[in-house]
């Protein structure tokens, strides 16, 4: 993904304003905190979704963003975004697992039935 941009501080640059908003959000939804430079840029870096195997992409600023864009999960959602409480995933991956906790289906047998569905569709609109 880093082949996206020209030069180490234009990457810099991209992780700081993410690791800023992320920090923002999280600020205004009263959740804890911890990330470092270094834990957003190696989520950043991630390859592909810890869920559901598709390769992750990134949205630039100005860009209209894609299911397999990488987002910041937080595993345990009563834990903030803290040190083995964060993992890289698929924005779909993300938001289907953020819809399903809301919805009372918090069983994994249930999460696991909505992702592999999702994982379909999003192979389906790579192909």
């Amino acid at each position: 993904m880093k082949h996206l941009f020209q030069s180490q501080v234009e990457w810099d640059h991209y992780v700081i304003s993410k690791w800023q908003a992320k920090r923002n959000d999280a600020k205004q939804r009263k959740i804890e905190f911890a990330m470092t430079f270094r834990m957003m840029d190696n989520i950043l870096r991630a390859k592909k979704c810890a869920y559901s195997g598709v390769r992750l992409t990134l949205c630039r600023e100005g860009e209209e963003s894609k299911p397999s864009d990488v987002s910041i999960e937080r595993v345990n959602p009563d834990k903030g975004y803290v040190q083995g409480n964060v993992i890289a995933v698929c924005r779909l991956a993300n938001n289907i697992k953020s819809m399903t906790e809301q919805n009372g289906l918090t069983s994994m047998k249930e999460t696991h039935m909505i992702l592999t569905k999702a994982l379909k569709r999003i192979t389906k609109q790579e192909s």
